[in-house]
C-alpha cells in the first residue's frame, strides 16, 4: 500500500500488476488543501471507485453513466460536494426526474490511457453503464510513453 503524492498525499493505493496501482477500496479520508488549508473529505467505495457505494448489478430502470480518466476524473483536490460525478449526478436527475441516476467515477490518479482501458475492461464493463465518458489531458500521451517503457524493460 502506498499514497498519492497529490493534494495531501492521504489517498492509499494498492499494487496492481496490471495497472501498476489502483485506490484501495473502503477508505474515508480528511484531506487538506495546502494553499488554503480548507478540509475535504474523499470517499472510496468497496470496488475501489471514488464516491458512494455502486451496486454490481444496474438497478432497473435506472441511467448508469461512467466517468474515466486521471486526476481530473478522480477530483484531486476537491471534495465530493464539488466533484463532476455528484454535479452530473444532480444536473441529469433534474431533467429525468423518473429514472434513478448513477455517475461512477473511475478517475485514477496518474493513470494513462493504457491504465484507463484497463479500469473500462475490468471494473466498468461489468456494471453495464449505459454511456461512459473518457477525459484525456494532454500529458495522457506521454504518461503513455512512459508506461510502455517501463513495461518493455520488464519482459
Amino acid at each position: 500500500m502506498f499514497h498519492n503524492g497529490h493534494f495531501g498525499g492521504n489517498i492509499r493505493y494498492t499494487y496492481d500488476p496490471l495497472v501498476l496501482w489502483k485506490p484501495t477500496p473502503s477508505q474515508t479520508r480528511w484531506l487538506r488543501d495546502p494553499d488554503t488549508h480548507l478540509r475535504h473529505q474523499v470517499m472510496i467505495n468497496s470496488m475501489g471507485l471514488r464516491g458512494p457505494e455502486v451496486s454490481r448489478e444496474k438497478p432497473t430502470h435506472s441511467l448508469r453513466i461512467a466517468l474515466v480518466g486521471d486526476s481530473f476524473v478522480e477530483g484531486v483536490g476537491i471534495g465530493e460536494d464539488q466533484h463532476m460525478r455528484t454535479l452530473l449526478e444532480k444536473a441529469v436527475a433534474s431533467r429525468l426526474p423518473e429514472r434513478h441516476i448513477e455517475v461512477i467515477n473511475a478517475g485514477v490518479s496518474g493513470y494513462n490511457p493504457a491504465q484507463e482501458w484497463a479500469r473500462l475492461r475490468d471494473d466498468i464493463f461489468p456494471l453495464n453503464p449505459d454511456y461512459i465518458v473518457i477525459f484525456h489531458c494532454y500529458n495522457d500521451l506521454d504518461d503513455l510513453h512512459f508506461s510502455q517503457m517501463i513495461h518493455s524493460s520488464q519482459g
